[in-house]
């Protein structure tokens, strides 16, 4: 068994138990081959944790060189989630204060490699919060106590609106027609999908303006709107752009030109939350920027076009 399934779900399948055993899956997407090939240990539920597990089985394991760490199955059952509630933990704090930072005119960024957190737009993906609803459901049948899983969700509810908040108070609150541009529509970086996409989730808040958007890998028939135009590139997509957002990471992105973003924008506002351009030579271009967990950096003089 290799799908996620609630504790308890093994155990009670009609297998013979010498031949049933759970293997908890840690594949992240975008690394997908990668994490298969070199995983970092593999965590296997069986009826006997004490028992050496079949030969051939046994084998199959043994050749990627990495740990097994062999449990009884209910605990392997929730060791998956356990893993995910550590990283949304992780995710949160590093949320928390990167938001801190912005306030205080601190740089997150900066922090970043003395702690190595993860921190975004929320909790990526679907599949963290889909693992703290499984432990509000278990708490709910065994009668713990599960406030800072609920505090986690808040947390990344509004996290997740960033991106938004952002764009009202620049643009969206005294300009009804403005244009946005969207750099990116899958959820994240070297993947096609579209699962819990912020950037879908953000177009979803847009209805009322104009977009144009830009995905290297993503089809436009996936940005539910009624007023868009899907672009041929990146620097298309900023044309007459009152405001760029940059949703997803591709490194194609990081070739953009802030020169050459200055050039073709109505506006000068740009929104990376996950720095993929250079916020200082976005301002000296004569745009606004804004990234997660950083003050934002206001317009300097304008540099001559390259």
């Amino acid at each position: 068994m290799l799908s996620q399934v609630p504790p308890g779900f093994t155990r009670g399948l009609a297998l013979p138990a010498a031949r049933r055993f759970y293997q908890v899956e840690t594949l992240v997407f975008g690394r997908a081959v990668e994490r298969a090939m070199r995983p970092e240990r593999f965590i296997v539920g069986c009826i006997d944790p004490d028992a050496s597990l079949p030969p051939a089985y046994a084998a199959l394991l043994q050749a990627f060189g990495c740990p097994i760490l062999t449990m009884r199955y209910e605990s392997a059952e929730l060791a998956k989630i356990a893993i995910n509630c550590y990283l949304v933990a992780a995710v949160t704090v590093a949320n928390t204060l990167a938001e801190i930072s912005e306030r205080i005119g601190a740089d997150w960024g900066e922090i970043v490699p003395a702690l190595q957190p993860a921190f975004g737009l929320g909790l990526a993906g679907g599949n963290l919060e889909r693992d703290l609803a499984t432990v509000l459901r278990l708490s709910a049948g065994t009668g713990t106590e599960t406030g800072v899983i609920r505090a986690f969700l808040r947390n990344s509810w509004h996290r997740r609106d960033w991106v938004l908040r952002v764009l009202h108070a620049e643009v969206l609150a005294f300009n009804a027609d403005a244009m946005i541009g969207v750099l990116g529509l899958a959820y994240k970086e070297n993947t096609d999908s579209t699962r819990n996409s912020p950037s879908l989730e953000l177009i979803g808040h847009l209805k009322p303006w104009r977009l144009r958007v830009y995905d290297p890998v993503v089809s436009a028939r996936v940005a539910a709107h009624p007023a868009f135009y899907y672009a041929a590139a990146a620097l298309e997509a900023a044309q007459g752009a009152d405001a760029l957002v940059i949703m997803t990471p591709w490194s194609v992105f990081r070739e953009l030109k802030p020169s050459d973003l200055a050039a073709v924008m109505a506006g000068r506002t740009v929104i990376d939350p996950h720095r993929v351009l250079d916020g200082r030579a976005v301002a000296m271009a004569g745009l606004d920027y804004f990234a997660l967990g950083m003050p934002s950096l206001r317009a300097g003089p304008r540099l001559p076009d390259a």
